[in-house]
């Protein structure tokens, strides 16, 4: 997991309750890391946690940073980096962005926001009608 805020914390959380047994996360400030590190180790006693900059192992990237919103960001991670079978999922859905289209180059599986999207739509449009 790239990026601690919002988005980050709700996927990390999500990754957890379906039983993933290891995770990474990276942020540009330590702060936040640390402070969702510390709640899913108290809500997930077996979830193997680690805030190191280490790719070479990951299974899924995700990249829940802003970056790629424009075409100047610069690119979250150096997809070089990932193992050949890492599948990556980037939450922008405004465009593809760098990111996405240098993972695809490499030929890694790349899912954009719009399949977020499209299973948060129907819950939001639940909840707005109160329905959830």
């Amino acid at each position: 997991m790239i990026g601690a805020g919002g988005a980050g914390r709700a996927i990390c959380h999500a990754l957890a309750a379906s039983g993933l047994k290891r995770l990474r996360i990276l942020n540009e400030a330590a702060g936040p890391v640390e402070i969702l590190a510390a709640k899913l180790r108290s809500r997930f006693a077996d979830l193997e946690i680690s805030l190191d900059e280490r790719f070479d192992d990951a299974g899924l990237l995700v990249n829940a940073t802003s970056l790629g919103l424009r075409e100047t960001d610069a690119l979250p991670m150096n997809p070089a980096r990932l193992p050949d079978d890492c599948a990556v999922f980037d939450i922008i859905a405004a465009r593809r962005t760098e990111f996405m289209q240098a993972c695809a180059a490499r030929g890694l599986k790349v899912v954009d926001g719009v399949a977020m999207i499209k299973h948060q739509l129907p819950l939001q449009t639940a909840f707005w009608r109160g329905e959830a």
